[in-house]
């Protein structure tokens, strides 16, 4: 019998980083956001009020990375619970593809993820982990309220994008391909979702109540370690840039200096 997983500190944000997902989700300003600040990244842009930029735009520092890397890792670890083999950017997948009698050299590309068998057949999965920001600008323009309020806007796009870019590269090499893309509120694309459900949660049967359990231990996972690492991503860099940080790290600003002291501050005042 499969053992139900624990829950990890994964499914669980603190106080403070929680108020950063929740201004987001709500697309609410950043607290800590201050007006005129600008991003350290190449193009220095100055940081939109939601901190939307930190997500999906800087490629400093690594945050948006970390995001990614957070949810491959989570899906790798979803496909070793189910019985697959899995790898986190395998080398040499995509092989050279004649096209017209032209050879279009595809080795240098890499999925994010493969999945041995990961159909239940001899076809192995290739993954693919991205996010998408749906907020209500495209460009310098406010978008009309009827286009703004479209479900999966900007994760369509994404995905559709996706599939142009690896879908005949990875069926020439008799690979199926699934873009797993995100929203950066949290939601996950339909397809993503239904091809995970297919091609690897199926391995769980989800006509006994285990089986239903562990399947919603794992979707709740992977949401909440892409939420987690963007709540993350915008709290430590909006700390890094205004040196929140730096300023925590001196003790005469941390709580513990502030609790062993405020005795001896009461007993100076009397």
């Amino acid at each position: 019998m499969k053992r139900i997983p624990e829950m990890f500190s994964s499914f669980s944000l603190d106080p403070k980083a929680y108020r950063f997902h929740l201004n987001l989700i709500l697309y609410l300003p950043q607290p800590e956001r201050t007006e005129g600040l600008r991003c350290d990244c190449k193009k220095k842009p100055t940081v939109d009020n939601n901190c939307f930029h930190f997500i999906t735009g800087c490629p400093k520092s690594a945050f948006g990375m970390n995001i990614h890397n957070g949810v491959c890792n989570t899906l790798k670890e979803l496909a070793n619970a189910v019985g697959l083999r899995a790898k986190r950017e395998p080398f040499g997948v995509f092989r050279d593809i004649f096209v017209d009698g032209i050879t279009d050299t595809q080795q240098n590309m890499r999925p994010d993820l493969i999945v041995y068998n990961g159909m239940g057949t001899r076809v192995d999965v290739v993954l693919d982990v991205s996010n998408a920001t749906p907020v209500p600008i495209f460009g310098n323009q406010i978008l009309p309220i009827d286009v703004a309020k479209v479900p999966n806007r900007v994760a369509e796009l994404r995905y559709q994008e996706k599939e142009r870019k690896y879908h005949d590269t990875a069926t020439a090499n008799n690979l199926k391909f699934i873009p797993i893309v995100f929203e950066t509120t949290g939601r996950m694309h339909p397809n993503s979702l239904k091809h995970l459900n297919d091609h690897i949660l199926s391995k769980y049967d989800t006509h006994y109540q285990e089986g239903k359990l562990l399947k919603n231990f794992w979707l709740s996972k992977i949401s909440c370690s892409f939420q987690h690492q963007v709540a993350m991503s915008i709290k430590n860099k909006l700390r890094m840039l205004t040196a929140g940080g730096f300023s925590y790290g001196t003790y005469e600003n941390r709580e513990d200096f502030i609790n062993s002291s405020s005795s001896s501050f009461s007993v100076h005042r009397s």
